[in-house]
């Protein structure tokens, strides 16, 4: 009658806090195949159950958050009814448990004004780097030492509003779980202004005053020529009523909840009066 012989399984790698996908040993060869006891003289880690069918036994269980780093040695011994057994070894290495990325809230930030500094916090196992994908211009994240984790820094650019991706690995390059959180970055209204306007005493204006981001919700104008106005969607309009020549340097104004943008240009009208003729009051204002 032979002696069993035991299928050698794979070596192992697992991490504290991990459960273990099921594996099972079995023998190979043997007369006759019947195993009547299986043990384990070396099982590590303590928590690993075996369960026991026939001509095989199944390793289950998790891997304690406790149990000691390192490569162990693990054997699994089959013994047939003439007292007769073989043992098979293989290699179960215990790494760091993954850490856990914590989701921040979202995040707001203002163009040009230091953001509020947080730091990424991670649970389980020890993160030695922590990775940012996709902050906004201007923003970091300190990715090793003993900042790690720490975003800082001032926004550069507004209307930015990313999906910040979060990476975290252990020591021994173990990685967690990719987390995501949005920051948002807005700032006050930047005006792109009109060119420089020339009209005439008397006419009808409707002047759209070019772009502003950021969604003004209120527009101001100072210095507009006499008989005009400009409404909340930033249009100037109204009837030039002066009755004398002019040039104005106009000061536009978008404002937001974050403050208010500002931008210039001029204006020119022209009213002629007896003794003048366009070409006259053209040469005198600039306007040719």
């Amino acid at each position: 009658m032979a002696a069993p012989v035991v299928t050698k399984p794979s070596n192992v790698v697992s991490r504290r806090g991990e459960t273990i996908t099921a594996f099972k040993v079995k023998v190979a060869s043997g007369e006759p195949l019947t195993v009547t006891k299986w043990t384990n003289p070396k099982i590590v880690p303590p928590n690993i159950a075996f369960t026991i069918t026939g001509e095989e036994v199944e390793i289950h269980g998790e891997v304690a958050v406790a149990d000691a780093l390192g490569t162990t040695t693990v054997g699994v011994k089959a013994h047939n009814a003439e007292g007769e057994s073989a043992e098979s070894t293989f290699t179960w290495e215990i790494k760091e448990q993954l850490p856990v990325i914590t989701k921040p809230a979202t995040k707001t930030g203002l163009v040009g004004k230091a953001i509020t500094p947080f730091t990424v916090v991670t649970t389980g196992g020890t993160a030695t780097k922590i990775e940012a994908a996709g902050l906004p211009k201007g923003i970091t994240i300190q990715e090793t030492g003993a900042k790690i984790g720490e975003v800082t820094g001032i926004p550069t650019m507004a209307g930015e509003k990313t999906t910040v991706k979060l990476n975290a690995e252990t020591a021994d390059a173990g990685k967690a779980a990719e987390v995501t959180f949005a920051f948002n970055i807005t700032g006050i209204p930047v005006i792109t202004p009109p060119a420089t306007q020339h009209s005439s005493g008397g006419e009808s204006i409707t002047l759209t005053t070019a772009s502003a981001t950021e969604s003004p919700t209120e527009w101001k104008a100072v210095n507009l020529p006499e008989g005009l106005w400009i409404n909340n969607s930033g249009e100037i309009e109204g009837r030039l009523t002066q009755t004398h020549s002019s040039e104005s340097e106009v000061i536009l104004k978008a404002i937001n909840a974050d403050g208010t943008g500002e931008a210039t240009f001029k204006w020119f009208v022209r009213c002629f009066s007896n003794s003048e003729t366009q070409s006259t009051w053209a040469a005198a204002h600039g306007w040719n």
